[in-house]
């Protein structure tokens, strides 16, 4: 059947009717879409920085593959790109994007930014100044094992932090207009303070550490999530909560107090004070009845030449049947190593210490869990300590002690080694130095920072090897 015209009638001074068909109409449509969407993509482009400028300057065109962000550009850093920007940006482009690889310094206030994407193994970012984003998808996201730490101010609507060794560092105050969201091992570290809409847990485990003081509306958590506070900050909650089936909460250190109801459905542990001002059910839980099987005041990990030692010390023990030791390569799936009997009931300050003999080359990531007679467990806070097996090590790394730097060599068969990472002595990540050459050694730099131990780490192919060093 052929189409069938369109008659527009127009006023009498025309005499015809224009006659125009299906497919004339549709073909008209599609050409002025064609012609919107390619005007689109004309305006938002993404730049590459290059560093072909002075290698520091935002604002220089030569920096950047086709010149400055613009307001809808994307800035793109990636792999290798290892710039400490002391200059600009005068107009802040739509989004920076920081992909694995890359480890940006920004010594600049970056204002108005829409979205700051940091993501991917290896990757590390330091904003040493002034932080914020504004629009309507605003938001800052660390994920796929990304690194950053944020030094000033910060100002979002979202902040994400998602995967395993995904982490996050705030030294400055952080203003949240939404929601900080943490899951499936992602960690944020928050030295100063907080004030955020909600904090969230959607899958996964959530790792949420508050050391200055944190105001919040909401607490909430997916089903089948885990959410973990810890730190020495206290804090505040201000609306009604629930603990629903399927969801744990663990609160390790961090003094936390609902000014509204709390209601436990699904599982609930603290080894610290919890202040409930509303109304606190099932009365008889441990949580609401302010009784607490095992009052720990510390727990440690330090490596030694036979292992590496755990200790752990208990102001107080009610019905403690025993403590059981796990360990974990990656934070998420632990094992029991050992146990070692508890003291029953006791008002006394009591010390514990275990040897683990066998730790993994790597990272070990140590928690303690308490058990009462009737066979009830609690959780207590997670440790992690880097071990190296210097049997047969094929990293040297001197001087150590050192003062400025350290040179850290490696076998010449292996070439596999990308980049060296640099830890504190908490397991909290430093900054990552992209290995630049062929040759099988690399100066590490120690001037900035503050005196103590750290751990460098390289991976040789399927191996790791982590090499403690004291900065004198």
């Amino acid at each position: 059947m052929m189409p069938q015209p369109y008659n527009i009638h127009y006023p009498n001074y025309l005499t015809h009717p224009i006659m125009i068909s299906h497919s004339y109409l549709f073909r008209s449509i599609i050409s002025c879409l064609i012609l919107v969407l390619s005007h689109a993509s004309l305006s938002a482009q993404t730049k590459n920085w290059t560093g072909n400028g002075d290698g520091v300057t935002w604002d220089q065109a030569a920096n950047w593959n086709t010149g400055i962000p613009g307001p809808a550009d994307a800035a793109i850093f990636a792999s290798g790109d290892s710039p400490t920007i002391t200059s600009g940006p005068s107009t802040p482009p739509l989004e920076i994007i920081i992909r694995a690889g890359a480890s940006p310094t920004f010594n600049v206030d970056l204002v108005d930014i829409d979205r700051i994407i940091i993501r991917g193994t290896g990757t590390s970012a330091i904003f040493d100044n002034l932080v914020t984003t504004a629009g309507t998808n605003s938001r800052i996201r660390i994920f796929d094992g990304a690194n950053a730490q944020f030094s000033s101010v910060v100002s979002t609507e979202f902040l994400l932090i998602d995967g395993l060794n995904s982490f996050g560092t705030f030294d400055g105050s952080i203003v949240v207009g939404d929601r900080i969201r943490i899951q499936d091992g992602g960690y944020g570290i928050f030295n100063g303070p907080v004030d955020a809409t909600q904090i969230r847990t959607n899958s996964g485990i959530g790792n949420f550490e508050f050391n200055g003081s944190t105001s919040i509306s909401r607490l909430i958590q997916g089903a089948g999530s885990t959410m973990r506070l810890s730190g020495t900050g206290a804090v505040s909650v201000a609306t009604n909560t629930t603990i629903a089936v399927g969801e744990t909460f663990q609160n390790s250190n961090a003094d936390l107090t609902f000014e509204g109801d709390l209601t436990i459905e699904g599982i609930a542990t603290t080894t610290t004070l919890i202040t409930v001002n509303g109304t606190c059910s099932p009365a008889i839980h441990p949580i609401c009845l302010r009784v607490l099987p095992v009052e720990l005041t510390a727990f440690d990990a330090k490596a030694g030449e036979n292992g590496i030692q755990l200790s752990w010390i208990t102001a107080s023990e009610t019905n403690n049947a025993f403590f059981a030791l796990e360990r974990s390569a990656d934070g998420r799936s632990f094992k029991t190593i050992g146990e070692i009997a508890g003291k029953g009931d006791s008002q006394e300050p009591t010390s514990y210490s275990f040897l683990d003999k066998n730790p993994l080359s790597g990272w070990n990531y140590y928690r303690l869990v308490q058990y009462d007679y009737d066979g009830s467990s609690e959780i207590h806070r997670v440790v992690a300590v880097p071990y190296h097996h210097s049997k047969g090590s094929e990293v040297t790394v001197l001087p150590n002690p050192a003062t400025d730097a350290v040179v850290v060599q490696w076998s010449e068969s292996d070439q596999s080694v990308s980049s060296i990472r640099l830890f504190d002595n908490l397991g909290r990540f430093v900054a990552t130095y992209p290995i630049t050459s062929s040759s099988n050694n690399m100066s590490v730099p120690l001037d900035g920072l503050s005196s103590g131990m750290y751990y460098l780490q390289l991976t040789l192919g399927e191996r790791t090897s982590v090499i403690r060093v004291q900065k004198l």
